[in-house]
């Protein structure tokens, strides 16, 4: 944590803040990766192709839209699981974590949060859009070096984990 200063003949600290100075080191990396920019973002859009052709077999998760005129980054491939999912997103991320897949929960309700609740006295059922995306929101692998092939490998880790699941409830 820094802080910040007035520069009179002598500084004096007029209010907390912080420091966000990149070490050189740290800057000479993110020079070398964006050169490299093109090639991964290329790569991630390649993967979201692949995952939302996959996807269109399984009418309980809604892949990620991205509006044709549009293109994105990727940073995550977001899914959602709609309630007519055979198993709860909680479960299927579950699942897949043992099956060796990392999945995230990326989107938490920023209201329903401790801090804002105590804070602004937030609740649920304010903000039911976010709330709903918090709720069925989940993140499938993706990552700079990600293969097809392992694309493929999750979605019919998805597959198997509900042809299971099923199984099991009968």
């Amino acid at each position: 944590m820094g802080f910040l200063f007035v520069q009179e003949k002598v500084r004096k600290l007029i209010e907390k803040g912080y420091n966000y100075r990149m070490p050189e080191i740290s800057a000479a990396m993110g020079l070398v990766q964006m050169r490299k920019l093109e090639e991964f973002i290329s790569h991630r859009n390649k993967v979201a192709k692949l995952y939302d052709k996959l996807l269109e077999e399984i009418s309980w998760i809604v892949p990620q839209k991205v509006k044709k005129k549009n293109r994105s980054t990727y940073y995550a491939y977001i899914t959602m699981i709609k309630n007519s999912a055979p198993i709860s997103r909680d479960k299927l991320a579950e699942e897949l974590n043992k099956e060796g897949v990392g999945t995230s929960i990326i989107y938490h309700p920023i209201h329903l949060q401790p801090f804002y609740q105590n804070k602004f006295g937030h609740k649920e059922g304010e903000l039911p859009v976010s709330e709903e995306i918090g709720k069925h929101s989940l993140a499938l692998p993706m990552y700079n070096n990600i293969s097809l092939e392992n694309v493929e490998k999750i979605v019919n880790t998805i597959k198997k984990i509900v042809k299971t699941s099923s199984k099991q409830t009968l």
